[in-house]
């Protein structure tokens, strides 16, 4: 299995891909949003960049961040990514929690 992102104007936002037959077939994988809620009470997904999927302890987990025009600014983390993990190679993907940005 193997995953790809894609960035799509300027950065602002991007896709995942995954593949189980080394590259020759891609398919684009959706990812949940993390609804984070607004001060006015709303909710939007502030995390529309993958960026780094990685293995641990037989799941996959992915980075997202905002993108280039990402503000969205958690109280306890600062500006942050989303973690998401999946229990099934990577065709279904959950939200977990927001973790630092990595510099």
């Amino acid at each position: 299995v193997g995953v790809s992102c894609l960035a799509h104007a300027a950065g602002s936002y991007g896709s995942l891909y995954r593949t189980e037959d080394g590259g020759i077939s891609w398919e684009e994988i959706d990812y949940p949003s993390a609804k984070a809620k607004l001060s006015d009470g709303s909710y939007y997904n502030p995390f529309v960049m993958p960026e780094k999927v990685y293995e641990e302890n037989g799941l996959l987990f992915m980075e997202v961040g905002q993108g280039a025009d990402g503000d969205y600014y958690d109280s306890e983390l600062g500006f942050c990514h989303g973690l998401y993990q999946s229990a099934d190679r990577g065709i279904n993907w959950e939200f977990v929690k927001n973790i630092p940005k990595e510099r």
